[in-house]
């Protein structure tokens, strides 16, 4: 009998447990459902209390200041779109929109035999290309230019620079692809660069990548024939530059010509110099208009004034350029029939301006002339006899 009991009670008590477990179901579906229903009102009434996001709309004329230096290295973000070209390239789509416009150049002799190698770059449609002078310095060479695809093509020496260690030579066509030539008065150290060159005279069309190391330095720089030039204003970078790079372009990360690669520091690593492209432009388009590279000139010998030749010589002033006769006595302070002396230019004055320009080492006398044009009409503040006073004179052509 007691079994019967216990099992008439666990039955009993599975029943409610069933009828209870129905009905939760039922319920819940119900309440969800309402909930479902009304899904819009709900969501409505909640979001009246929860706080939102505020959007703050940035003004487009607001513009977050950077560190001074190419648009293409740090965009600028004003609350509009970043124009494309203001957006740097990575290394390899700066090398794919280059590369076909350098070119690899090789010199010599009646017999074939090779007498040098170095780089150039296309300027020109119609096969005008830049290099530097001592690459095709060798007298009577026969100069063999090969573009990325093997082509060999022979080439005329066009003209030599006078003052900066360039060359234009041009090769017979009408489709080159010129590069685009940027702006090296913008130029910031620690600006990614991109060298492409002949490297070693072996490697052609080699790529090396670092950043700009410095400024405005002058270096003296010898070639495998003993002679010396001194190299002014020119760009120090960290790329490789190798014996063949020569010649060759210094790029922006736009692809742009920042610089010519010009020389190396042959005792230590890393150390590599190009001749800005803004001293360039002007004997490029000094051939195109008259086939030859014309510089202006002034005419006066001079020592760069700093605080070390300032003391030495006590002088007034730790700027300037002090105007004065070489080592030998045909090594006059001012050229006979020079604009320096139709002016009044004398020994012993210390020119301060060139058209309100400091000079100083950052901006120095012959590269600040080398942007001028010939005939042109510019100001000279100078000081003489503790005296300042301005004259004016009219660039000439330079006679060498």
């Amino acid at each position: 009998m007691k079994t019967t009991r216990r099992f008439r009670g666990m039955k009993f008590f599975f029943k409610v447990f069933l009828i209870s477990l129905l009905t939760g179901i039922v319920v819940i579906g119900v309440i969800v459902g309402i909930a479902w229903f009304f899904r819009a009102r709900i969501m409505g009434y909640i979001a009246s209390y929860v706080p939102q996001p505020q959007l703050v709309e940035i003004p487009e004329t607001e513009v977050i200041p950077i560190a001074s230096g190419e648009l293409s290295d740090n965009p600028v973000v004003t609350g509009g779109a970043i124009a494309a070209s203001d957006v740097p390239l990575s290394i390899t789509e700066v090398v794919a929109k280059t590369n076909a416009s350098v070119v690899s150049i090789t010199l010599s002799n009646m017999a074939g035999s090779s007498l040098g190698k170095g780089t150039g770059f296309f300027v020109s449609k119609d096969g005008l290309i830049v290099t530097n002078r001592h690459v095709v310095s060798s007298t009577g060479a026969k100069i063999t230019v090969t573009t990325t695809d093997g082509k060999e093509r022979g080439a005329t020496l066009v003209a030599t620079d006078p003052v900066l260690d360039i060359a234009i030579l041009r090769v017979q066509g009408t489709s080159f692809v010129p590069l685009d030539l940027g702006d090296s008065s913008t130029l910031s150290s620690g600006q990614s660069v991109v060298a492409i060159g002949y490297a070693l005279g072996t490697f052609q069309n080699s790529v090396s990548v670092g950043v700009i190391s410095g400024l405005s330095r002058s270096v003296i720089a010898s070639g495998q024939n003993g002679e010396a030039e001194y190299l002014d204003q020119v760009i120090q970078t960290d790329a490789a530059i190798n014996r063949g790079n020569s010649g060759g372009p210094l790029l922006n990360l736009k692809g742009e010509v920042i610089g010519v690669n010009v020389a190396t520091a042959t005792t230590s690593q890393s150390i590599g110099f190009a001749l800005p492209i803004n001293d360039v432009k002007q004997a490029i388009t000094s051939v195109q208009k008259t086939g030859r590279i014309i510089r202006p000139f002034v005419g006066v010998r001079y020592t760069q004034i700093t605080s070390e030749v300032a003391q030495v010589r006590s002088l007034p002033v730790t700027y300037g350029i002090l105007v004065g006769q070489g080592k030998n006595l045909e090594d006059v302070a001012v050229l006979p029939g020079s604009p320096a002396e139709l002016a009044g230019i004398t020994s012993g004055d210390i020119l301060l301006t060139l058209d309100g320009v400091k000079l100083d080492q950052a901006h120095s006398f012959a590269s600040l002339v080398r942007q001028k044009t010939v005939g042109r009409s510019v100001s000279i503040t100078l000081l003489r006899s503790g005296v300042e006073q301005t004259v004016k004179l009219t660039l000439t052509e330079a006679p060498y």
